[in-house]
């Protein structure tokens, strides 16, 4: 049983229109435009593609994953494939919605990594940056440029858009960097972001933090001393917080029973889920369901 759940719509950026059928893993618009054309953005769905908003004006809220971020102006949030979010909008919000498909970006980018980027980090790193005043120029300016080269109709758009995305992502990174404290080395930050990827794509199947460290070609006491540097938890936990928060997804937002989460998540026996989820999150699934 590897369905999608019923209830959480996945949107895909052919769904949203953008007149340039040589552009199909790349769309930008003005927010207030982009909320007036698709309405249904403002309930729960997930997404097949990387996902950016600046916010220019207006207030609101914005859930990812359950936590909830006031919106104010001068906010960029970014978001990864297979999050779950949501939206409450003032009637005057405005700024720039961009999403791209990492086809997109690594055709001129093939040696960079979009998960380098910290705020693509979706397990440990806030998908929130709040723009110094000192910036919001700049930012606004490259959003912009980016939004009038995407209306031409000219030779090159897609290579003159990679640019500017890549240029985009590079800047904002500069400054999450700058505006977020770490002690950690550049050679560990690689480590521990190389470690996040493999769970987010294994930890369905692969559960041991074994399999981790081979994937790695390291020991399991080098893994464990990587993860408790970086972020202060065994690898161990870095996998559980996985699995829980894909369980917590499914339990909110699918009409999923408990016994087909779990054994969507590959834990068979129905009590040991339960007692595993609760451990972790101090509830029990059919709790956790019922407070949310």
């Amino acid at each position: 049983m590897k369905n999608t759940p019923k209830k959480l719509p996945v949107l895909c950026i052919e769904q949203f229109k953008n007149d340039k059928p040589y552009l199909p893993y790349f769309y930008i618009k003005k927010f207030e435009e982009h909320v007036r054309d698709y309405d249904f953005i403002s309930k729960s769905h997930r997404h097949d593609f990387f996902f950016m908003v600046y916010f220019t004006q207006g207030t609101g809220t914005h859930t990812i994953d359950f936590v909830t971020y006031p919106i104010q102006p001068g906010q960029v949030f970014f978001m990864s494939p297979a999050q779950v979010h949501s939206w409450e909008l003032s009637a005057d919000i405005d700024g720039f919605v961009v999403f791209f498909s990492a086809e997109f970006y690594l055709k001129d980018f093939a040696q960079h990594k979009l998960f380098n980027f910290p705020f693509f980090n979706t397990t440990q790193y806030q998908p929130l940056l709040e723009l110094p005043v000192s910036h919001t120029t700049m930012v606004s300016q490259i959003f912009e440029e980016m939004y009038v080269e995407f209306r031409q109709q000219a030779k090159q758009v897609d290579e003159a858009l990679q640019s500017y995305l890549n240029i985009l992502l590079v800047k904002l990174s500069r400054i999450y960097q700058q505006h977020t404290a770490s002690n950690i080395s550049g050679h560990l930050m690689h480590q521990i972001r190389q470690l996040e990827m493999l769970i987010n794509e294994h930890y369905i199947q692969e559960k041991s933090v074994q399999a981790y460290a081979k994937m790695m070609h390291l020991s399991v006491k080098q893994l464990n001393h990587i993860s408790k540097t970086a972020l202060n938890k065994s690898t161990s936990e870095l996998i559980q917080d996985r699995v829980v928060l894909e369980a917590k997804r499914l339990l909110v937002h699918s009409d999923w029973t408990i016994a087909q989460i779990g054994a969507y998540l590959e834990y068979f026996d129905n009590a040991y889920f339960a007692r595993f989820f609760k451990k972790v999150t101090g509830l029990t699934p059919d709790q956790f369901r019922k407070a949310v």
